[in-house]
């Protein structure tokens, strides 16, 4: 039977796992990779959370990738080190950024609205694929989550932040939707999909419209989501964190 994380031979083997990814060189991706999985398994068995931070911390981005990965996998498990991930969130490493607003949004409550806010702004982000990941953040977040984020936020993403607890609360309709698809800014673009999404069991139409929009980003998320079966979202949407 594997040792639980907590006892004397978890705490060591765990200890030696840190130890092992913070003194990364030029070790082999694969070898990073395997130790980076076993400490995951340790951390589900209760290693201590606390004891990751060096790798958050670390000075290399494969470690902090491996670090901020293990976090995203914890999910709510991680909510104790959420000041960590909200520093992650700038992060040089674009996968560490990924990591980090996956984070947020499985682990982050009701009175982490600052690093919420820190994930949602992570929309203007450069690379395509994360400012994709802060679409779903958006479209798939719980209306609590989005609430605790606005008062943490400022100009355009607050406003269209608002935007979108209001269309959870029904309070905007799909035809306010399809302008905002076709706006010139990709931040606008990107609220409007993920409030096409809100909209979809109701409308389709908006987010049909985004699944032609010429804006790669956008066209992508909102194909993948018409993608999605029905039985696949009525779980996904049931399963969304509440406080």
């Amino acid at each position: 039977m594997p040792s639980s994380g907590k006892g004397a031979a978890g705490l060591e083997r765990g200890d030696e796992l840190v130890r092992f990814l913070t003194g990364f060189t030029d070790r082999r991706a694969e070898a990073v990779g395997e130790a980076a999985y076993e400490l995951l398994r340790q951390a589900f068995r209760g290693y201590p959370l606390e004891r990751l931070v060096p790798l958050l911390r670390s000075e290399y981005d494969p470690v902090v990738e491996s670090g901020s990965w293990i976090l995203s996998e914890l999910a709510i498990q991680a909510a104790p080190l959420l000041a960590e991930v909200a520093i992650l969130l700038e992060h040089p490493s674009r996968t560490v950024r990924w990591n980090a607003v996956d984070t947020v949004h499985s682990a982050a409550g009701t009175e982490d609205g600052p690093v919420i806010a820190k994930a949602i702004a992570r929309v203007a982000d450069q690379w395509g694929p994360l400012r994709t990941r802060v679409m779903d953040f958006l479209a798939w977040s719980a209306r609590e989550q989005v609430d605790a984020a606005v008062p943490h936020l400022t100009g355009e993403v607050r406003e269209l932040t608002g935007w979108l607890a209001a269309a959870m609360r029904g309070g905007t309709t799909a035809e306010d939707v399809v302008p905002r698809l076709d706006s010139g800014d990709p931040v606008v673009r990107s609220f409007a999909a993920a409030v096409a999404v809100v909209f979809f069991d109701d409308d389709r139409r908006p987010l049909d419209h985004a699944a032609a929009s010429a804006d790669e980003d956008v066209r992508r998320f909102a194909a993948r989501e018409l993608a999605t079966p029905p039985g696949r979202r009525a779980r996904r949407r049931a399963t969304v964190w509440r406080a």
